[in-house]
């Protein structure tokens, strides 16, 4: 659904976040692959996932008060990114 004057989506669906799910994890399963594959020790590939929650946390954090989907009615946020995690922070303008 598209705000007809903005066209902004004003409600995301499920299968919208499955999708995105599914293409972040081409380049992050080649990612565990390959450093699991090449690297001596096997605290890497728990690092690099460390890394990658560290940096969703860090988004979730400074770029999601700020979008216009986390100003929607609901207690939990529905976004392509970030599907049914309860807001905790107050939404930001601009």
């Amino acid at each position: 659904m598209s705000c007809p004057s903005t066209g902004l989506i004003t409600r995301h669906e499920i299968s919208r976040y499955a999708y995105y799910k599914l293409l972040t994890l081409i380049p992050v399963s080649a990612a565990l692959i390959a450093i699991s594959r090449y690297s001596d020790a096997i605290y890497w590939p728990f690092v690099y996932i460390g890394l990658c929650l560290l940096h969703a946390g860090i988004m979730f954090t400074i770029k999601c008060p700020h979008c216009p989907y986390y100003k929607a009615d609901g207690k939990t946020h529905q976004c392509f990114m970030f599907w049914g995690i309860p807001k905790i922070y107050k939404p930001r303008p601009g």
